[in-house]
């Protein structure tokens, strides 16, 4: 992220933030968040920004393979660790 976005991960983390703060704001009440790329993201990461924009208010979480690079046992073990580990999830 910090090549393509030229972003830290704390830097990332307050735009998502922000960005689910301002739907929030508009009146939506089904706000979605996407991390690009889950399937190959720092899973420490995605336990971080996932856990802060429910905090924030996300209701929908949609975790993407998005190059297909995850064999289905591993992302469902991508989805078993996520559960687990982000704060919300279990709602």
């Amino acid at each position: 992220m910090e090549t393509k976005l030229n972003k830290t991960p704390d830097e990332v983390v307050q735009i998502a933030v922000d960005a689910v703060t301002f739907a929030k704001s508009l009146g939506c009440d089904d706000i979605e968040f996407s991390p690009e790329d889950a399937g190959r993201s720092d899973p420490e990461f995605l336990y971080r920004i996932l856990s802060a924009v429910i905090e924030a208010g996300a209701t929908t979480l949609n975790i993407p393979d998005t190059t297909g690079w995850n064999m289905p046992w591993e992302f469902g073990n991508l989805i078993s660790q996520l559960k687990a580990n982000v704060k919300g999830a279990e709602n």
